[in-house]
C-alpha cells in the first residue's frame, strides 16, 4: 500500500490478502483493494472516507464496503 498526500489532503491505497493453510476450501485465499481519502479542514479535525473492493470471487462478502469518519485530536 501507500500513502501520499501534504498538511491538508491524503490519499492511500492497499492491496490486502490472506491464505488459509488448512483451508476447506471457500474463501481460503480472499484478495481486496482499498482506496481512501483524508481531509483536515481546519485545526484538530480530520474527515475520511473509504471504500473496499474484493478482486477475487473467494469467500462471502459484499461487493462493496464503504467508511466515513470524523476524527478530532485532544
Amino acid at each position: 500500500g501507500f500513502d501520499l498526500g501534504s498538511s491538508r489532503y491524503t490519499v492511500a491505497a492497499d492491496l490486502l490478502g490472506s491464505h488459509e493453510l488448512d483451508g476447506d476450501g471457500v474463501g481460503d485465499d480472499i484478495v481486496d483493494a482499498t482506496l481512501g481519502a483524508k481531509w483536515n479542514p481546519f485545526g484538530r479535525v480530520i474527515a475520511a472516507v473509504n471504500a473496499r473492493v474484493p478482486l477475487n470471487d473467494a469467500g462471502l462478502r459484499s461487493a462493496l464496503t464503504t467508511t466515513v469518519s470524523v476524527e478530532y485530536g485532544f
